[in-house]
C-alpha cells in the first residue's frame, strides 16, 4: 500500500538538437500544493538530509543531478501510519515526488556521485517559527505507533513508478 497522499510522477521533458528542457512543477497540475520556496539540495555520497516532519507543509523534490534515495515514514493516524517507502530517484529518468504534512522524510546519498536535487515547500521556512520537526526514523517509528514497517519499493519502481533497488 502507498502512503496516503505521496506521489511521484514523470517530468515533461522538452527536447530538441539544443537540449533538454525539464519541466519540473507547475501551478496548474494537481501536485502543486502552493509556493513557499524553492531550494537546491547537495548531498555529498554517504550523507543524509532532512529525518524530519512538517506539521503543514508539503514538499517536492525533484533530482537534478545523480540519484536521491527518499526515505519516508507515515505517522499520521490512518490506513498507512506506519508504513515505510524508499524511492530511488535517477535524474536521467527525470521524476518528482511529493511529501504530504506528517510524513517524515530524509534524502540519502549512497550513490558516488553524490546528488542535487531541487525542493519545493508550500510554505517559505521562518527561523522564528520553523514547520520542521526532526527526530531519528526509529523515533518517528514509536510516533507512528507501530512495531512493523513495511518496505515495497524494488517491486514499484521495477514496474516503472520511480522507484529503482540500487541494482
Amino acid at each position: 500500500m502507498r502512503i496516503q497522499g505521496v506521489e511521484i510522477r514523470p517530468m515533461n521533458v522538452h527536447s530538441d538538437p539544443r537540449g533538454n528542457l525539464y519541466e519540473i512543477l507547475r501551478s496548474d497540475e494537481p501536485m502543486f500544493r502552493g509556493f513557499g520556496q524553492a531550494y537546491v539540495l547537495r548531498v555529498f555520497k554517504g550523507e543524509r538530509r532532512g529525518g524530519h516532519y512538517h506539521r503543514f507543509m508539503w514538499d517536492f523534490f525533484a533530482p537534478v543531478v545523480g540519484l536521491i534515495d527518499v526515505i519516508l515514514l507515515d505517522i499520521r493516524p490512518g490506513p498507512t501510519c506506519g508504513h515505510s517507502e524508499r524511492f530511488t530517484l535517477d535524474a536521467a529518468n527525470p521524476k518528482g515526488i511529493l511529501v504530504p504534512p506528517m510524513v517524515w522524510h530524509r534524502i540519502d546519498s549512497r550513490f558516488d556521485e553524490g546528488c542535487h536535487a531541487i525542493g519545493i515547500s508550500s510554505l517559505p521556512y521562518d527561523p522564528g517559527k520553523p514547520d520542521k520537526h526532526v527526530m531519528e526514523f526509529e523515533e518517528a517509528v514509536k510516533k507512528a505507533g507501530q512495531n512493523t514497517i513495511h518496505d515495497h519499493s524494488t517491486d514499484e519502481l521495477a514496474a516503472g513508478r520511480g522507484i529503482r533497488d540500487g541494482s
